[in-house]
């Protein structure tokens, strides 16, 4: 059981991938160290049957998953976070959340005035990884778009930043493609958000 989101992030094993909730391809997840899912995940043919770390919201509607502790991706002290004591007493599950949204506030700033520009989990998440130099491969992420496998209706989430996260995604990826586990500098305190 990890203490805080440091040892979180220092147990993650490259090369990594982290599997949103979208559509997407097959895809060999037993190839990868470490094996990251969002919220009410499925496994199943398509998204796979391995899962080594749980990121999740809190919010209302995310129901427990067989792992006993989870991370979500901004402080405890955030707007993002006004659920996660309801989901803490609705599963016993343990969430860790990070010192601080530095990670977030690079890429929308504006989400430290309105909830209503506050990026995805998975967004949060694939910043962070980034904020320490991590690049992982991704797959199922297309802005909600066409909702998740799981619940299409999801769709409308994210409108304001759905658009700028992919944008942000597919350049990251450009600029790190995945190609081989890279030497990551994990010094940094944790935050301080296809394939």
């Amino acid at each position: 059981m990890y203490r805080n989101a440091d040892e979180w992030l220092s147990s993650l094993r490259e090369p990594i991938v982290v599997i949103g909730n979208g559509p997407m391809a097959p895809l060999v997840e037993t190839a990868h160290g470490s094996v990251i899912r969002f919220n009410n995940f499925e496994l199943n043919e398509v998204a796979g049957f391995r899962v080594t770390h749980w990121v999740t919201s809190g919010y209302k509607d995310i129901e427990a998953r067989p792992l006993p502790c989870a991370l979500v991706p901004w402080s405890e002290g955030s707007a993002a976070a006004k659920h996660c004591r309801a989901f803490v007493q609705r599963t016993k599950r343990r969430l860790l959340f990070t010192a601080h949204n530095a990670h977030i506030l690079r890429w929308f700033p504006q989400a430290e005035q309105s909830f209503r520009f506050f990026p995805s989990t998975g967004f949060c998440l694939l910043a962070l990884l980034w904020y320490h130099q991590l690049f992982p491969r991704v797959a199922g992420f297309n802005g909600l778009k066409d909702g998740h496998y799981w619940n299409p209706a999801h769709a409308h989430a994210h409108q304001l930043t759905a658009p700028r996260e992919i944008a942000i995604i597919r350049q990251q990826i450009t600029s790190h493609p995945y190609e081989q586990p890279r030497k990551s500098n994990r010094t940094k305190k944790a935050v301080a958000g296809v394939a």
